[in-house]
Parts: structure tokens; sequence; C-alpha cells
């Protein structure tokens, strides 16, 4: 791969949503918009839209055109693994035990609360935590 090619591809990576597809028989770009558990795909061949490049602004213009249709939230963040309890965990804060919740509302910013054990209960400080992180991830990353 000459540096040409390193330097397409490593812009080509910015774009949420879309992925480049290069197989034997097809060459494109693959749009995938999910929202609220509907997912929405189409795919935008070179040949058809007139080489890659035109292919890929295509298909940047059907992503942003869809999620408006939609009323997904326009982001550029990239989430790479959604895992159940992801941003909630026990510490213990001031020598006390407490649920922390981190969510991040925009790149290179974090947030974050803690819940405590002492004041609502194991179960309770839990899940006002996992409750908190759900509307969070509602909010800033367009999760259901």
């Amino acid at each position: 791969m000459n540096r040409k090619e390193v330097e397409v591809q490593a812009q080509e990576r910015r774009y949420k949503s879309i992925t480049r597809v290069d197989s034997s028989r097809v060459h494109g770009w693959f749009v995938r918009v999910v929202h609220n558990g509907d997912t929405h795909p189409k795919l935008f061949s070179d040949g058809k839209h007139g080489g890659r490049a035109a292919a890929l602004a295509a298909a940047v213009r059907w992503r942003n055109k869809t999620e408006r249709a939609i009323g997904k939230p326009r982001t550029e963040r990239i989430v790479v693994a959604r895992k159940a309890g992801a941003g909630v965990r026990r510490k213990i804060k001031d020598g006390r035990p407490v649920y922390e919740v981190t969510w991040s509302p925009r790149p290179k910013k974090v947030s974050r609360t803690t819940f405590s054990i002492a004041l609502y209960g194991e179960r309770g400080a839990r899940d006002l935590a996992h409750a908190l992180r759900a509307e969070m991830e509602r909010r800033y990353y367009g999760y259901r």
C-alpha cells in the first residue's frame, strides 16, 4: 500500500456509520443507520455513482438525510463497544463506598457523578447509577 492509499484510508475512517466494501464483485460504501432498534441500510457503489469519492459523498448525504428523517441525533461520536454495565463502577471515594457513573457529553470531555451506598443502600445506589447512565446514553449517544 502506498502513502496516498494510506492517507485516503485514514481520511475515510472518519465517517460514522459508513463502511468501505471491496470484494471481487462489489466496490462501494455501505451505510447502516441504526436508531431505536431499527436499521436503515444502503449500498453506494462506485460504478453507479461515478467513482469512489462521488459514492462516498452520496453515502454521507444519504446518512445525514436519513438520520434527520428518523429523528436520530447527529453526532460524529463513534462508540466502539457497548456492554452492559459500561460507565458504572463501584469504588471507594473519601473512604466510603459509592457507585460512580461516567459519560462523555462531547469528545475529550468526561462527566461523572456518584451515588452513596450508605445513603441509598447497595441496590438503590446501583439502580440509580444504571438509570442515570442509561439516560446519558440516550441523550448523548442516541441509544434507546
